[in-house]
């Protein structure tokens, strides 16, 4: 078979372009694909994991950011709108590849019912971790300015000049530590029991374009409902990465010695509570009535 020479001054026929081999042929897109792609799917997944939720962070800490400097830190509905687009977004970033679970807590729940390999669960746990903490600092630095023009350069937690809030979650004046972590349980199990009703293939199952839309209301009608006043996370990577973070970028031990320490672990075990809780209430109520499926005939 002849090889086209494809020089500048030469026209190129289709019949030349397809006597060349397949390797030649690709484009360079396609030729970097071929290189890059991972074969390995857990490490595919846990890739695909780190990437969608450091987006999911980087609008949700964004739209608190932007809120905070807007002088409307208390505008539920922006924020909650804000929470609500940033996980419809993440969804389709992620969604193809991993599923896009974003949120250890879910990971775990879904562990459980065996939805999701353990392995997988840990993989994608610790992708997520770090997507958080490295969303933050681009946030960070992102709204470095803005954050000295708010508090002249002093990095306080809370109060009228804290800017943590942007990156991590906080109780509400009004709460205890009983009521925080209830609070933080409760809304977790909500949202397991809306996924797991959008996720189940024999209820109303939203077509997989709309899936990310449907979450994406979900979050936005739990933050409207039970976040007044209040953080919630729902999500130990959404808390802990960025917490860290602002640990040792200037904000000092304060973001986890609040109320004598007997809060920071509130989003992480109270979320991990609330999403087994949640997936076993859906699991009693709706999954196991499902009608059995019937079994297929054979003809002998």
């Amino acid at each position: 078979m002849r090889r086209a020479s494809m020089t500048s001054n030469e026209k190129v026929t289709l019949k030349d372009y397809y006597d060349q081999p397949e390797e030649e042929r690709l484009t360079w897109q396609a030729r970097l694909a071929n290189k890059l792609r991972i074969k390995n799917d857990l490490i595919r997944g846990s890739v695909a994991e780190f990437f969608a939720t450091f987006i999911l962070m980087l609008y949700v800490q964004g739209t608190v950011a932007s809120m905070i400097f807007a002088g409307k830190k208390n505008d539920l509905l922006m924020i909650a709108i804000g929470q609500g687009l940033a996980v419809t977004y993440a969804l389709y970033v992620g969604g193809g590849v991993s599923g896009a679970y974003l949120n250890p807590a879910v990971n775990v729940a879904f562990a459980l019912l065996g939805k999701l390999k353990w392995v997988q669960a840990v993989f994608f746990s610790v992708a997520q971790y770090l997507a958080a903490f490295t969303a933050s600092m681009l946030i960070y630095a992102m709204f470095y300015e803005a954050q000295n023009t708010f508090d002249s350069g002093v990095r306080v937690p809370t109060g009228p000049n804290g800017t943590a809030g942007i990156y991590t979650t906080f109780p509400g004046d009004h709460r205890s530590v009983g009521g925080a972590f209830f609070h933080e349980t409760f809304c977790t199990a909500l949202l397991l029991i809306g996924v797991l009703a959008m996720s189940d293939s024999r209820n109303w199952k939203p077509a997989p374009g709309l899936f990310p839309f449907s979450v994406g209301f979900l979050i936005t009608l739990i933050n409207l409902a039970f976040s007044w006043g209040e953080s919630l996370a729902m999500n130990p990577a959404r808390d802990l990465g960025p917490r860290l973070f602002v640990l040792i970028a200037g904000w000092g031990p304060e973001v986890f010695s609040i109320w004598d320490y007997n809060f920071f672990w509130i989003p992480i075990v109270g979320s991990h509570l609330g999403a087994i809780i949640g997936a076993i209430l859906y699991s009693i109520f709706i999954e196991f009535h499902h009608p059995p499926e019937p079994k297929h005939q054979h003809k002998h």
